[in-house]
């Protein structure tokens, strides 16, 4: 054991060491409320201490941090999403089935662009292969007209 030592020296606090590896992260530090009469280093009058007129000021200035301090906290703040949550715990198969669209009661007889080329290409094709049989499609036996071969435009049709 060492002897004490006769003079005084300042005691110094024992820190952790900087160069441990923690698995979590230190806290971060915490803002503590000081009144702005308690920063300055100067000794506050009787006549103020006595009025209570240090009480209202700190119970002033801290209201005020402490709104300051809610305010930043509503920053972070994330309004929950239950849907997607719940969609995280339907099996697979009935997330990846899709809703289907809900179909018109009756489907029109509007013949599209798309169709319209398509049986263009057709015809086309149709020629090409004629011409390269060797007879000609010019004599009239290619149809040329379009029609919609749905079972509506059938039924009007035949009924005229």
């Amino acid at each position: 054991m060492q002897p004490l030592s006769e003079f005084w020296s300042r005691s110094l606090p024992v820190r952790k060491s900087q160069d441990c590896n923690n698995i979590f992260h230190n806290p971060p530090e915490r803002i503590y409320f000081y009144a702005s009469f308690e920063k300055k280093h100067e000794d506050p009058p009787m006549g103020l201490l006595l009025g209570w007129e240090f009480g209202r000021q700190w119970l002033e200035e801290r209201q005020h941090f402490l709104r300051e301090k809610r305010i930043m906290a509503k920053e972070n703040y994330i309004e929950p999403d239950f849907n997607w949550w719940l969609n995280k715990r339907k099996r697979i198969k009935q997330r990846k089935n899709f809703q289907k669209k809900p179909q018109p009661p009756g489907k029109t007889c509007n013949i599209t662009a798309f169709t319209k080329a398509k049986e263009a290409r057709r015809i086309r094709e149709e020629e090409r292969q004629k011409r390269l049989a060797g007879w000609s499609a010019a004599s009239g036996e290619v149809d040329n007209k379009v029609e919609c071969k749905c079972k509506t435009y059938r039924d009007r049709s035949t009924k005229k």
